[in-house]
């Protein structure tokens, strides 16, 4: 039985290459070229339509002229159907892992897992770190001893609703003996007027292994919420001025980091 994945969040970015891997189309657009032409012995036949549109024709052209009328229509493929044509395919050719059955664990690799998640709380602590650096290292020598109030005001105030967040979601675990599992999105590619409240609690997380850790290593988001800044002011900003500006923060070091066992996903769908 084949069922519809409606997806409430889809990165149609990351799931292009992966289904044209597959020999699936994403937003293939086909122009369709409909003609109507008279020839010189008849006329035009009263009461015709153009097909695949409600234009009508009517009257007679008359013998002896040639006229054509055209229309052009465009068909698109919906990245929701390419999404279930390539995870159906996935599922024909059992290279789909889900966890459960204690599949090896590769980078690269997708996957879909069923489970309850939830927003983690660095997401927000993730973004004023960036909001903060992205003001203080645009030029290394203006880094205040001090972090300034006024700065930290701007950064609590709310964020536009047009303006892209990166989303931390963590599985819900059962029990303590599960591997954690961290979800990376990037609130762009919500679809229609879904939000990240809507990702929560009992969803299906589709996408690839962007890394996995043993028991003994952990994962840092921190290179997740730095991602285009000034890396060689970030390097040289010296370790106390580092702890100085995550304790105005609230926020250590530490509470990016995720120790293993555990996997990262780069989530490309979300459905129910």
């Amino acid at each position: 039985m084949r069922i519809y994945r409606d997806p409430i969040y889809l990165n149609k970015e990351a799931l292009t290459p992966i289904a044209n891997r597959f020999g699936i189309e994403v937003d293939t657009s086909i122009e369709v070229d409909t003609r109507d032409l008279t020839n010189k012995k008849g006329g035009f036949d009263a009461g015709a339509t153009i097909p695949g549109t409600s234009i009508g024709i009517k009257g007679n052209l008359g013998g002896g002229t040639e006229s054509e009328i055209s229309q052009k229509r465009t068909v698109t493929a919906h990245p929701g159907a390419a999404l279930n044509n390539l995870i159906e395919k996935l599922q024909e050719e059992e290279s789909l892992i889900d966890l459960s059955d204690e599949q090896a664990i590769t980078k690269s690799a997708l996957i879909e897992i069923e489970s309850d998640w939830e927003l983690s709380p660095v997401t927000d602590q993730g973004r004023m770190l960036n909001l903060v650096l992205k003001q203080l290292l645009q030029n290394p020598n203006n880094i205040p001893k001090e972090v300034p109030v006024e700065l930290i005001r701007d950064v609590l105030e709310p964020r536009p609703t047009d303006e892209n967040q990166k989303l931390i979601f963590i599985r819900t675990n059962e029990s303590a003996d599960d591997m954690t599992v961290i979800a990376l999105l990037d609130s762009k590619w919500l679809v229609g007027n879904n939000t990240e409240d809507d990702l929560e609690e009992d969803r299906t997380f589709f996408g690839l292994v962007e890394t996995f850790k043993p028991e003994g290593g952990f994962y840092s988001l921190e290179k997740h919420f730095t991602r285009g800044l000034n890396r060689e002011a970030w390097r040289k900003m010296k370790k106390p001025d580092r702890e100085k500006l995550y304790n105005s923060l609230e926020l250590s070091e530490e509470d990016l980091k995720f120790h293993g066992p555990l996997v990262v996903i780069k989530v490309i769908a979300v459905y129910p």
